[in-house]
């Protein structure tokens, strides 16, 4: 991963804001994961994802990432295939003169992208090569504060989230403004921080209000239409959405950041489909902060902290085997336990739970008994994901820790565990095996 300079001063907040979004980390009637898996991290190959914060497709079905760690546009073919890859300037290695956190298409196959830090939009064509820019920091009109989301509707207008100055402008392809609207607020039109606009064939604009746990709809001039979306963990509810995009359909898929889920909605907001949770397998997600659909109607989701970009393909059946929830039910039931003394527990865990955390998104009660069958009750926090398994046990009786986290490896119906966490901790729990 490359080195991580410091942002102006004037951003670092914004920056933290975003930070969180990525870090805070769970169609048709059929959506089913397609294996493209678009993460390299090999320095033979050249290139590899730092952190990508948004996807675009052209017309073509070419995919367009930005990475914002490695202030680089990638451009890829449909089976994730490296096309060209692009910095601006392209003789500068200074990163921060360069922080793509949108990207958008027009119909000639341009690009525009948001250059967050630097408050202004960038176009280039499809080869990468700059055609122009607009924008400088203030609160003025076509001035931004940290803009990030970005949109073309089919005439080529292009919509920006000017995410610090909570408001949507509007110009047209040459940058000439033409409208604006949003203000700091909760009320209908006002925005808290609004990460991410997209546009539909019926002309409308829709919102990713961040910090309002919403979405909401505008007309092509910025009237209020609608409203979805309160804070929760429920379908329909969301904790700040990070993303979002609109099918040929008016469908609207919003990245659920914080949740670590994409949702579905019809353009009215009536829920459809949700899909994801934490982890790092096929499906799974890790901060999802960007979305795009290409012309077949496939899905391309930008995974942040899992450093990919994923695919997911509408119209196939979902595979009858459902997959286990390795996040909770796996644990269920009567284990085996062995301590570093060679002592045996039994543990009976049950009633798992998920939870609104995307750090510990799992929950199970247990019961310990040790040889002389005292019991302790006690708890096991648990989550897929960061690069490793891993449990935490509280209110434990003999079970308690320093620093009451194991580190472990789950496969199938056994474990192991670290007895030392490398920080100086002893562990007292060294393998478990289901009944």
């Amino acid at each position: 991963m490359p080195h991580r300079k410091s942002f102006p001063w004037k951003k670092n907040f914004l920056v933290l804001g975003l930070l969180m979004l990525l870090m805070l980390f769970s169609c048709a009637l059929f959506l089913t994961y397609v294996a493209v898996d678009w993460r390299t991290d090999s320095e033979t190959d050249g290139y590899f994802f730092a952190e990508p914060a948004a996807v675009a497709t052209d017309a073509n079905d070419n995919v367009y990432v930005a990475d914002i760690w490695q202030s680089v546009i990638q451009k890829y073919d449909t089976d994730g295939n490296m096309i060209k890859q692009w910095h601006y300037p392209p003789e500068s290695d200074n990163d921060d003169l360069f922080r793509p956190a949108g990207i958008a298409v027009d119909s000639a196959s341009d690009l525009y992208v948001t250059d967050c830090i630097n408050d202004r939009v960038l176009v280039f064509d499809d080869n990468g090569t700059f055609i122009r820019s607009w924008g400088s920091e203030g609160n003025s009109t076509g001035q931004f504060n940290y803009p990030v989301g970005i949109a073309i509707d089919t005439f080529d207008n292009v919509y920006v989230a000017d995410t610090l100055n909570n408001r949507i402008q509007k110009f047209n392809s040459e940058g000439t403004w033409l409208a604006g609207w949003g203000s700091a607020g909760d009320t209908e039109g006002a925005f808290n921080h609004p990460f991410a606009v997209a546009t539909g064939n019926s002309g409308y604009v829709f919102v990713a209000d961040t910090f309002n746990h919403r979405v909401q709809k505008f007309d092509p001039d910025g009237a209020f239409v609608s409203a979805w979306g309160t804070r929760g963990s429920d379908d329909g509810e969301f904790n700040g959405p990070g993303g979002i995009a609109v099918d040929d359909r008016d469908n609207v898929y919003v990245c659920d950041t914080q949740r670590n889920r994409m949702q579905k909605f019809s353009a009215d907001g009536t829920h459809l489909k949700t899909w994801g949770k934490l982890g790092k397998t096929a499906g799974k997600m890790d901060g999802p902060m960007g979305a795009s659909i290409d012309s077949r109607g496939n899905v391309y989701l930008v995974d942040a902290k899992n450093c990919r970009v994923q695919k997911f393909a509408l119209g196939f059946p979902e595979t009858e085997e459902e997959e286990r929830d390795n996040d909770c039910e796996v644990w269920e039931g009567t284990w085996d336990v062995v301590y570093a003394d060679e002592s045996t527990y039994e543990w009976t865990l049950s009633n798992p739970t998920l939870r609104d955390s995307n750090f510990f998104p799992c929950m199970v009660d247990g019961i310990s008994k040790n040889e002389q069958d005292q019991e302790v009750p006690f708890k096991i926090y648990w989550a897929e994901g960061m690069g490793e398994q891993f449990m935490y046990t509280e209110n434990t009786g003999e079970l308690t820790m320093t620093d009451p986290a194991t580190f472990i490896d789950l496969d199938n119906n056994t474990f192991t565990a670290d007895t030392d966490n490398g920080y100086g901790y002893a562990y007292p729990i060294v393998s478990g095996t289901k009944r």
